[in-house]
């Protein structure tokens, strides 16, 4: 059985979220320099970030 609840992102996942949006396609490295210059992420914190994105 489905879930119909609405999705709820915290405001650093709707922010990135609306990065990848708003640019897609994008190869991960460009993805990466773009949240570390939008959202002032360090790439060490990126890779954790991506994977609970997916």
């Amino acid at each position: 059985m489905l879930n119909h609840e609405p999705l709820r992102l915290a405001d650093g996942e709707y922010r990135f979220a609306c990065l990848v949006w708003d640019n897609e396609p994008l190869p991960s490295g460009q993805l990466v320099a773009l949240a570390a210059e939008g959202l002032g992420w360090k790439k060490k914190h990126d890779l954790h970030r991506f994977k609970k994105a997916l």
